[in-house]
């Protein structure tokens, strides 16, 4: 999982600042800083607060979190051929 990556993706799409993020979301701005570079795991706690901050689901967040390496190898072709489709949508539903 790479959730640093989804909550960095979020937060441009939205053109926010890490401060601006990090206060609406009640944690500090260099704690989200580690989130987003993965040096920190988030709890499932401050990812609901993020995920409500941006104002999507808290799956959606966990579904741009997902790498490669997390889907097993007979899966991966088919994850590989819908991901970009379901990022679309969720791109044009919840700008993420």
């Amino acid at each position: 999982m790479n959730v640093g990556r989804a909550l960095r993706k979020a937060r441009n799409k939205r053109k926010l600042r890490q401060g601006i993020v990090a206060e609406g979301a009640g944690i500090t701005q260099t704690y989200l800083s580690q989130l987003e570079n993965n040096l920190k795991a988030p709890s499932l706690e401050v990812l609901s607060k993020l995920a409500s901050y941006f104002g999507v689901p808290l799956s959606i967040l966990l579904f741009e979190s997902i790498d490669d390496k997390d889907i097993t190898a007979n899966r991966l072709r088919t994850f590989k051929n819908i991901q970009p489709l379901i990022s679309r949508l969720l791109n044009d539903e919840f700008n993420i």
